[in-house]
């Protein structure tokens, strides 16, 4: 056997056996090389290949317990991270993500195998129908760094829960985007002229086509190229209409929701009136100059929290005691630029909690959305 076979051997014993907690000795490696491999070698050869190993670069720690390899290209939470999301993406079938969650397990060596069985089983996850997903993905990379046009059937749920052909569109393909649990394909439809998004996981018998792709900056909103904070931050839902400011009043609670949605881009005023008694004491303070308050006087002013060297009750945070007292939430006016249409059925899903302004085109179809929901349950 060549020293360079056998040096890659002990080199992926070390990489699947060995950690921190578990560091191999030599006596380890041999009977690893023999049990694993049907190689028997003698001690000092393998002190000379673990100085091999390390003269390529790679860290070998030594201890008075025997020898461990340090760098590995996933470091557990790494590896459990990435596993995570397999499990969560459920526009990869059952049998793709089995092998993905094997391959990365694989990569973090026998030892993290046992680590992880208390995943879920994969197939108790909602998975996609998709046999060719990665297939899409392939192609769909291919005729975007061709810059070439695709067309392909597009499929949607029916009242029988399975998928029916509902057009057959030809795109220009500009980017893939992973949003909200899902991956869509963001393209120009040839046939409508404007921008769209579609579920890859939806799209069968992609063709690439010799025509060219048209070019993403002539397309009306995205003369600068895709804005993919605007798309992680504007766009909620995917939806590609022009993007404009859109005002609300929401809670001071909201916050870590909103946050959550849109990002910090955006303003925030707080509108709820001020208690009329700590409103008094705060005029009665402003109208006083410091010189015209002795020091006696100005402690009791900060004792009763009106003079806070804190900033506890400084304007825009929650204050927590005029709220206990009026039993009412601090309101803020928030003003955000995002899609009208995401907006829309983001508002729904949070009406009991968030009035939107304007633009008035959007308050209007909310309006009408609302009635139509009084309509169908008798109200």
């Amino acid at each position: 056997m060549s020293q360079r076979s056998l040096m890659m051997q002990i080199y992926k014993i070390m990489y699947d056996n060995s950690d921190a907690d578990h560091p191999l000795t030599h006596a380890d490696i041999i009977k690893l090389l023999d049990a694993e491999y049907d190689v028997k070698v003698e001690r000092k050869a393998i002190g000379k290949h673990l100085s091999y190993l390390e003269e390529m670069g790679y860290e070998i720690i030594k201890t008075s317990n025997g020898s461990y390899l340090s760098e590995k290209i996933f470091e557990p939470n790494e590896l459990r991270l990435l596993i995570d999301n397999v499990l969560c993406s459920s526009h990869i079938n059952k049998t793709h993500s089995k092998n993905l969650i094997d391959k990365l397990v694989a990569l973090g060596g026998k030892h993290f195998k046992k680590r992880v069985r208390h995943i879920c089983h994969v197939a108790s996850w909602k998975r996609s129908e998709n046999q060719v997903f990665f297939l899409n993905i392939d192609l769909i990379d291919e005729a975007i760094d061709k810059c070439r046009q695709i067309t392909f059937d597009y499929y949607k749920y029916g009242p029988d829960k399975k998928l029916h052909k509902t057009s057959s569109p030809t795109v220009s393909p500009y980017q893939m985007v992973l949003h909200n649990q899902h991956y869509y394909l963001m393209g120009k439809n040839e046939h409508w002229g404007d921008m769209t998004f579609w579920h890859i996981e939806k799209i069968r018998n992609i063709v690439i086509t010799d025509e060219p792709l048209n070019p993403v900056n002539k397309l009306p909103g995205y003369e600068m190229g895709i804005d993919y904070k605007e798309l992680s931050q504007c766009r909620p839902y995917m939806y590609a209409d022009k993007l404009e400011r859109v005002e609300f009043i929401c809670p001071d609670y909201l916050f870590d929701d909103i946050c959550e949605w849109f990002g910090t881009d955006f303003d925030a005023e707080r509108i709820s009136p001020v208690d009329e008694e700590n409103k008094a004491q705060e005029d009665a303070v402003n109208d006083v100059s410091i010189g015209d308050v002795n020091t006696d006087e100005l402690n009791d002013l900060t004792a009763d929290g009106v003079n806070d060297t804190e900033g506890n009750q400084s304007d825009g945070v929650k204050d927590s005691a005029t709220e206990e007292k009026n039993n009412e939430p601090v309101l803020y006016k928030v003003s955000l630029v995002v899609s009208p249409k995401a907006m829309k059925y983001w508002s729904l899903q949070y009406g009991t909690y968030v009035e939107v302004l304007s633009p008035a085109h959007l308050r209007d179809a909310i309006k009408e959305v609302v009635k139509v929901m009084k309509d169908n349950y008798k109200v």
